[in-house]
């Protein structure tokens, strides 16, 4: 399994607020074009970037994407995301 298509609409999202939008309200149409398995775009709509950087997802890509996606006021949830670990690690 890649991440390049996590990869890819976290990018997207994170360079067009346009796309950031319309993932915030229709995540499902938003990640409809990108090759993401049900799990992977699981993980994307959910923004769980602890799971996505646990398979090899760019972390400062994560960063820019949380930011872009859910506010910078909201870089302390993503500090404890990232650190707590996903339950297939522990």
């Amino acid at each position: 399994m890649s991440t390049h298509a996590m990869e890819s609409a976290l990018w997207d999202m994170h360079h067009d607020p346009l796309r950031a939008d319309r993932f915030r309200s229709d995540p499902d149409l938003a990640l409809k074009d990108y090759p993401l398995t049900p799990d992977e775009q699981q993980l994307v709509k959910s923004l769980d970037v602890r799971a996505m950087a646990d398979r090899g997802a760019d972390q400062m890509l994560l960063f820019v994407s949380w930011i872009a996606l859910s506010g910078f006021d909201q870089v302390g949830e993503y500090m404890r995301r990232m650190n707590t670990p996903s339950p297939a690690t522990t």
